[in-house]
């Protein structure tokens, strides 16, 4: 059950029968099958569900989503005894698994154990949220989030800063609740990306109670690299070397405001730039690392894990050897759309050769 004053913004397509319109007599079947080339093309198989999630869920009619909309935002914490505390955000990147900071797995001893999807403000109880309890916590190890025969884990401090969080059941997928896409892209200084948290408040400059969506430009790395800008207990590895893998961004505030930085409890946030092919779908570049805790402004960057360096690890571990060739899966439907016109590749509709 979701909030019917929202039902006007959306327009549901998912179709009940996948057959008639899969294959049906006026489009021949078409099955993109590539298990051999699978683990060769880095961005394949998250990008083939980039398109099935823009319809599964409640695809709207080109230009009607709105900039500030982060469907895939997640807010990770932990349920104790008469106590609930959200602590890292994170982005759901599939039904089962959200994307987010291996620091993120505990807070001061308590294991993170659920994910909040749909949240807009932390003061009032929202219809549209849905509470996923965390089943599983799964580090990047050594060359993937799983470790192969013969490694060992490794060392805490030299640890790639990413997690994939399992939920225990799949993720109803709806309007506001809905997969950001991975695949690879070239990120150049002259981009300036989106990061959604909470970030401070006007007033006294601690986290504010309403979720935002912050502008934030890429920074040289000499203005974060440093290890002395940073707490070595909250930034073990930043504490001890710095700034110094290449899969690690600075990114700053495009305004030099108190209000437009990532704060306290941000950490885990997702950095992701808007696509115009699926319409309303958001591509996420980053995970937020390491951040000032006292959410004051400072002239250093906030440094994120660049996500697009680990596709293949991340679609390895999320969807695994996932060959297109399972179709009728209870994940892999495809639902019909009424109009086609925006699509990634797998789907597009095929030239008729009568039309010149």
């Amino acid at each position: 059950k979701y909030d019917r004053t929202q039902e006007g913004r959306s327009v549901c397509c998912q179709d009940d029968d996948i057959l008639p319109t899969f294959f049906g007599n006026e489009v021949p079947p078409r099955l993109p099958q590539l298990p051999t080339y699978l683990k060769y093309a880095p961005g394949l198989r998250s990008a083939f569900k980039c398109e099935e999630y823009s319809k599964k869920g409640c695809g709207r009619p080109a230009g009607e989503c709105f900039n500030e909309e982060t469907p895939h935002f997640t807010s990770l914490g932990f349920v104790a005894p008469k106590f609930m505390m959200y602590h890292c955000g994170g982005a759901l990147i599939s039904r089962r698994y959200v994307l987010s900071s291996h620091r993120c797995r505990h807070f001061f001893g308590f294991v993170t154990n659920v994910a909040l999807l749909g949240e807009h403000s932390t003061k009032n109880v929202d219809v549209n949220e849905r509470i996923y309890v965390v089943d599983e916590i799964r580090s990047y190890q050594k060359s993937g989030f799983d470790l192969k025969a013969g490694e060992s884990p490794p060392d805490e401090v030299d640890q790639v800063d990413l997690a994939l969080y399992r939920t225990s059941k799949e993720v109803k997928l709806f309007h506001n609740i809905r997969p950001a896409c991975v695949f690879y892209r070239d990120i150049f200084a002259d981009y300036i990306f989106e990061f959604t948290g909470f970030g401070p408040n006007q007033l006294d400059l601690y986290r504010t109670e309403k979720k935002k969506t912050l502008s934030l430009s890429k920074i040289s790395r000499s203005n974060c690299s440093s290890k002395n800008e940073y707490d070595v207990f909250a930034d073990p590895y930043y504490g001890r070397y710095g700034v110094t893998k290449d899969y690690m961004m600075c990114y700053h505030d495009t305004t030099s405001s108190p209000t437009n930085i990532p704060c306290k409890y941000d950490k885990g946030g997702p950095l992701q730039y808007w696509l115009s092919t699926p319409d309303c779908s958001t591509a996420l570049m980053g995970i937020l690392s390491s951040n000032r805790e006292d959410c004051s402004n400072s002239a250093r960057g906030h440094v994120f894990i660049n996500v697009t360096k680990f596709v293949k690890e991340i679609e390895d571990a999320v969807w695994g050897q996932y060959t297109f060739l399972d179709l009728f899966d209870e994940d892999l439907k495809r639902p019909h759309c009424h109009v086609d016109l925006s699509l990634l590749f797998f789907n597009r509709p095929i030239p008729d050769p009568d039309y010149e």
